[in-house]
């Protein structure tokens, strides 16, 4: 964690397009804590790794420790009798992935090796759940919040996400093209500020797999962002 942070401060990183050019120095007010930066293979879903890595900051914050499998998400995604269009998840991606963690559950990072078909339990500390009861002990039904543009303007959902990320709480971000976790926030020598996201294309992307996006662009872009009641 001690050299995500030198790498924050001395902001080695590459930037998303959308951002302003990289100012040389970064301050980190706020860095929560994060699983290891998963790498998300050609057409899985981002907003399912995003909202599984918000999920699993919000239980470092309480002290707890999950790292939950995006791959089981995404094969019960394939097989889903949820109700869906193909575009739903880019219209309603949160949702859609808090509706499918309800009905077909998760399970832990390493119950789904490459290649394997998704398990019928999930063993966790020494238990044996059904992946619906386990998605159930780390995701209770109505825990998150969506909050959407269509409902609040864009200076709420910065001020709520900014807070909640300064209370150690985990933020997942939807925004026009993309949807990330949000684990951190700093500042520029400009006194500009970002937001400090986890995406889901490994390490060797960005910062150590950490990238930064304005408050400006966060008002521009944002759509939907989620975050524990």
């Amino acid at each position: 964690m001690k050299q995500h942070v030198y790498g924050l401060c001395c902001l080695l990183a590459w930037l998303l397009t959308a951002c302003h050019q990289p100012p040389r120095q970064l301050t980190v007010e706020v860095l929560n804590g994060y699983t290891p930066v998963k790498e998300r293979a050609e057409g899985e879903h981002d907003c399912i790794y995003a909202m599984l890595a918000t999920i699993e900051t919000e239980h470092i914050g309480r002290g707890d420790s999950v790292n939950l499998s995006a791959r089981y998400v995404e094969a019960m995604y394939k097989k889903s009798s949820i109700i869906h269009s193909p575009s739903s998840i880019i219209n309603s991606p949160l949702s859609i992935v808090l509706l499918h963690m309800q009905q077909y559950g998760v399970v832990p990072y390493d119950a789904m090796p490459p290649g394997y078909d998704p398990p019928r339990y999930a063993f966790f500390l020494g238990c044996e759940y059904t992946p619906q009861e386990f998605a159930r002990s780390v995701c209770a039904p109505g825990e998150y919040r969506l909050m959407t543009a269509e409902d609040y303007s864009a200076e709420t959902l910065l001020a709520t996400a900014e807070q909640a990320v300064r209370q150690h709480h985990g933020v997942c971000w939807a925004g026009k093209e993309r949807c990330l976790s949000i684990v951190g926030i700093a500042h520029d020598e400009q006194a500009q500020k970002y937001f400090i996201m986890k995406d889901s294309q490994g390490e060797s992307h960005g910062d150590h797999g950490l990238v930064y996006i304005t408050f400006d662009t966060f008002l521009e872009e944002t759509i939907t962002i989620a975050l524990p009641h």
